[in-house]
This record gives C-alpha cells, sequence and structure tokens, in this order.
C-alpha cells in the first residue's frame, strides 16, 4: 500500500511473520529541485490492524500530553515563584494573568525547553507505548488506570524527572518555589484528569 502525502510517502508491507513493516520517506525540495531525501523504517506488530490497537495507542499519547500540560504549567509557576514573593498557586496565576506578551513568552520558552526533554526521554522508550496499546488496558469504570500499567507509570516518572532537572531547589526561595511547581504536576486525586478511554479501546 502506498500513498503520497504532500512531499511524504508512507509505505506499510505486511510480512509473513506477523508484523508490519512501516516505512516513512520524504523529499526536500528547493522549488522544482530535490536537494535531499529522508527515510526510516519501523517494525509494527500485526495486530496494529486492530482499531483497538490504534485507539489504545491514541489515548497513551493523550495521556502523555496531559502530564505534559501539567509540567508546563508547574514549570511556569516555579519560575514565577522563584521570582517573586507570592506564596500560593492562586496567587500567582492571577500574577501570570496580568503578564504582558513578552513576559508570558518567556515563561513558556522556559518551560518548553525542558517538555522538549521530557518528550525526548519518552520517544526512548516507545516500546512501551505499544505494549501498552496492544495488551489489556486495565480499567475503573470508563477509564484507564495508568498507574497499572508500565507506561503510565514511566510517563509520571520522566514528568517527575524532567521537572527536578529544570527546577534546582537548594534555597529557601527555590525550594518554596519547588514545592508549589510540585503541587500544579502532582494534583490531589491526579487521576480525575485523565483522558476518557475511547469506546473502541472498551470493545
Amino acid at each position: 500500500m502506498m500513498a503520497n502525502i504532500g512531499r511524504f510517502i508512507l509505505r506499510v508491507q505486511i510480512g509473513n511473520v506477523g508484523s508490519l513493516d512501516l516505512w516513512v520517506g520524504a523529499v526536500v525540495t528547493d522549488q522544482a529541485k530535490i536537494v535531499d531525501t529522508v527515510e526510516s523504517s519501523y517494525p509494527l506488530p500485526r495486530g496494529w490492524l486492530r482499531k483497538t490497537a490504534q485507539h489504545s495507542y491514541e489515548a497513551g499519547v493523550h495521556h502523555a500530553e496531559e502530564w505534559e500540560r501539567r509540567l508546563s504549567r508547574a514549570l511556569r509557576l516555579y519560575r514565577l515563584a522563584s521570582e517573586t514573593n507570592e506564596k500560593t498557586a492562586e496567587a500567582l496565576s492571577r500574577r501570570f494573568s496580568k503578564l504582558r506578551g513578552v513576559e508570558k513568552q518567556r515563561l513558556f520558552a522556559i518551560s518548553n525547553k525542558a517538555c522538549s526533554s521530557y518528550w525526548t526521554l519518552l520517544e526512548a522508550q516507545l516500546e512501551l507505548l505499544n505494549r501498552f496499546a496492544l495488551g489489556p488496558v486495565p480499567l475503573i469504570g470508563d477509564r484507564i488506570s495508568y498507574h497499572k500499567t508500565e507506561w503510565g507509570r514511566y510517563v509520571r516518572g520522566i514528568a517527575l524527572e524532567s521537572y527536578e532537572r529544570a527546577c534546582p531547589h537548594e534555597t529557601p526561595r527555590q525550594f518554596r518555589a519547588y514545592a508549589l511547581g510540585l503541587k500544579a504536576l502532582f494534583p490531589e486525586r491526579a487521576e480525575e484528569t485523565e483522558p476518557e478511554v475511547e469506546e473502541e479501546v472498551k470493545a
């Protein structure tokens, strides 16, 4: 199967040993001239043909995105708290809402750098996401129990590791800021903010 997507080519070759080979290629052009090509191949289990596996994979990615949002907010709170005398998350949120565009962009740039590291660490263990998608998904009601999966525990751990790397906490001011950001990263009853399960996942 081959499909042209703009200047990208996607080809899936189905093997005879229960696996798929996903080949992705791209052509870099300068007007009508080809200046470079990029390609990569990824082996995938045949189970990826099931819609349940595809939807479970999407749910796993959404879970990682939810932790990225928490991480980003925690990092902004930490930075703002370390630069001010505010002592509560509510006061910091009010102060953040009053910042000018340039000041907000500076805080976002700081958090984006740590979030980029977060995604790099996650990508190094995509096999955990693959196993999550292909295996039975543990549920509590209509929600996924991520804490019972390798992928969920890994995402949570990497979010904490990324936060700690970006937020030194040696001085009293830094430690106060660290604690405020940590509460944003791990809010009470955090499981309530986990993505809901797609119907196909439960089928």
